[in-house]
């Protein structure tokens, strides 16, 4: 397998970093805050706290993330309503969001900044704002919609003659065309930007700017020319201090030395930048610096590191949701799994990277030409893997076995397409038009809660649409799970776990939720018990049959909970007197999307995933469930055993 080095990334932070206007230092402005802590009034004191949160960006984003906090907290405090400032402390904080990659705040928190300033109206803001949901997009892969918003900020700048945020514009959108593969167009905005920057000698803006010439001319293939371009922003990036577009540099110019064939020094530059992106806390920029040091490692024969780096920059792209990343870095993989002769991890991580590319592809206009291309190149990437792994195996003796397997899976893919394209409709449903709306819903019936008399029947409303709302959340919550679980991705942390600790506090939970039914949960165990399991989930586990027993149980019933060791087994048993379970119940018992015969007593909700959930959990955790009741209307007994562990020793 050739090994292929990825095109370096233009720097993504010109929207908010270069186009900051003078303002006073950090010192200047805690110095106006307490000198003013009778003085100012609290309009004054947002706006500094604002003025806070953009000057401590460059050097410690969690310190910026803090003061727009505040602010944020303090204006809801203010009557009158200080519209200017809330709209502010948004932008800020959506600011920071997209600088560590955390794209679904920053786009709630921007989109609602962009509709207070448009109230305003403050066209300049509102320019920032476009040109921060730019960025959003941009971060996401989605660089149709971020050029979009960018060209939206640019018309307003032209019209206000802002010649500074134009220079901002026009490097964003020469970032889109970057990323579209537009590389001319790419190169002629950031040239123009260019001299808007030199013409008001703007240095950190010309930093970053020869940033992205660089990005661009790698991409090109003019090596030299991309290398002198980093080489120069990073000198005006450090004289600034300016850590976030000295790490960004640095990445680049480490995917420039791998190029060159200068392995040294692009370990040395990348391990600078993944230092640099710790302590700002860039986790996107943090996923880079490991992958590149992870395809340094994988040409210097250095497998355990490459693969350690490498996996750790696939966690970090997956928890901050960059299917680009996710590509690059299977790919990268790919490259470590082939050079180590693995060839089937190689040929699955090669199918991944594909897989993220598809699903980028789909969320483009023309997706529906794309996606054809795109099958075109994975079956041609398939028929190349196989080729490869064919020749470095005993042909003869392989051959008639892998064909066979083949067809097998080609007829089991076959069977499983339809049902897999509904469930990635389905979950993506979930995902984006479910999870995130509920959650904002909730956050603003919390946040009204707050300012209103407890004693009123509107706070009694909205306690009860917090509670539907928090049910739903539950909901799809388990509709994730069931299908994070049946993707295979889904892997467990392992501990030694106290358990009869974890079902005592389990226990105490669902007592008062047991209550509002006047039920009665009656528990038998005796420590120590101790198991080896993650114990997120052996606490979803225990929640899910404690909360079935008060669900299906009528008013006024008890249930009864037991946990006992014997023959080297954990078994925890829940009994109680509901409602039972027919025989067809039993054979669907543990199956998803069932709806038994019974049905919750309080009007409680249910989707018929938690049973299917638990039987899963269970048997990743080696242990085992089982179901009994004697019919309709005679309770239930569910009863799980997991191998004990023994009780860690003391510390002497």
């Amino acid at each position: 397998m050739v090994f292929r080095i990825k095109p370096v990334i233009p720097n993504r932070l010109a929207g908010f970093i270069l186009g900051a206007k003078q303002m006073p230092t950090i010192a200047e402005l805690e110095q106006r805050l307490e000198d003013g802590e009778d003085n100012l009034d609290p309009r004054q004191r947002i706006d500094i706290m604002n003025q806070l949160a953009a000057a401590w960006r460059n050097q410690d984003i969690q310190q910026a993330i803090e003061w727009g906090e505040r602010a944020h907290q303090q204006v809801t405090k203010q009557q009158p309503f200080y519209t200017a400032g809330l709209a502010e402390s948004l932008r800020q904080l959506s600011i920071c969001y997209v600088m560590t990659s955390k794209y679904d705040q920053a786009l709630a928190f921007a989109l609602e900044a962009l509709e207070l300033f448009s109230d305003l109206p403050d066209q300049e803001k509102q320019a920032s704002v476009l040109t921060i949901i730019g960025n959003v997009y941009q971060g996401l892969g989605h660089f149709t919609e971020a050029l979009s918003y960018h060209l939206k900020s640019l018309k307003i700048k032209e019209e206000l003659s802002d010649q500074r945020g134009q220079a901002v514009s026009l490097v964003n959108i020469g970032n889109a065309y970057h990323e579209l593969k537009d590389y001319q167009q790419a190169l002629q905005c950031y040239e123009e930007g260019l001299i808007r920057y030199r013409e008001i000698n703007y240095q950190q803006g010309i930093a970053a700017i020869l940033s992205n010439i660089g990005s661009t001319h790698f991409s090109m293939g003019n090596n030299e020319q991309a290398r002198q371009a980093y080489h120069q922003s990073l000198e005006i990036y450090r004289d600034h201090k300016n850590q976030i577009g000295e790490s960004a540099t640095l990445n680049n110019l480490g995917n420039v030395y791998e190029h060159l064939n200068q392995l040294n020094e692009a370990q040395q530059v990348y391990a600078k930048a993944l230092t640099i992106k710790r302590q700002i806390g860039d986790r996107h920029g943090e996923s880079v610096s490991l992958e590149g040091l992870g395809r340094v490692y994988t040409r210097q024969r250095q497998y355990d590191l490459a693969q350690t780096h490498l996996e750790q920059a696939r966690e970090i792209a997956e928890a901050i949701k960059s299917k680009a990343r996710l590509s690059r870095i299977q790919n990268d993989l790919a490259t470590l799994f082939y050079e180590q002769g693995n060839y089937h991890h190689a040929f699955d991580a090669l199918k991944a990277s594909y897989q993220q590319e598809r699903d980028i592809l789909n969320d483009e206009s023309d997706r529906r030409a794309k996606n054809l291309q795109l099958a075109y190149q994975v079956e041609k990437a398939q028929k190349e893997a196989e080729i490869y792994r064919l020749r470095n195996v005993e042909l003869a003796q392989l051959n008639e076995q892998l064909q066979e397997a083949l067809k097998t899976a080609e007829i089991q893919r076959n069977r499983a397409e339809q049902a897999n394209e509904f469930k990635g409709e389905l979950i993506d449903i979930v995902a984006h038009d479910l999870r995130n709306p509920l959650q904002t819903i909730l956050g603003y019936i919390q946040l009204t809660l707050r300012h209103t008399d407890p004693d009123t029947n509107i706070a009694k409303y909205q306690q009860r649409a917090q509670e539907s709302a928090q049910r739903m959340i539950m909901l799809v919550q388990k509709l994730m799970n069931a299908s994070l679980i049946e993707s295979g991705k889904f892997k467990l942390e392992p501990e030694s776990v106290d358990f009869y600790q974890l079902v005592s506090d389990q226990i105490d939970h669902y007592q008062a939720i047991a209550k509002r039914k006047h039920q009665t949960i009656h528990f038998t165990g005796h420590p120590p018990c101790w198991v080896y399991g993650d114990p997120i989930w052996l606490r979803e586990i225990v929640g899910n049959l404690l909360s079935n027993a008060i669900k299906y149980s009528p008013f006024q019933k008890s249930i009864w909970v037991e946990l006992v060791t014997s023959n080297g087994l954990a078994r925890f048993q829940v009994k109680d007197e509901g409602l039972g379970l027919t025989e067809d119940d039993k054979h669907r018992l543990f199956g998803k999307f069932q709806r038994l015969s019974a049905k919750p007593t309080g009007e409680e909700s249910s989707i018929g995933l938690g049973l299917f959930i638990v039987k899963q959990l269970v048997r990743m955790h080696g242990g085992a469930i089982q179901a009994k009741s004697s019919g309709q209307y005679q309770g239930s007994t569910f009863t799980i055993e997991f191998p004990l562990l023994d009780p860690p020793k003391p510390l002497t």
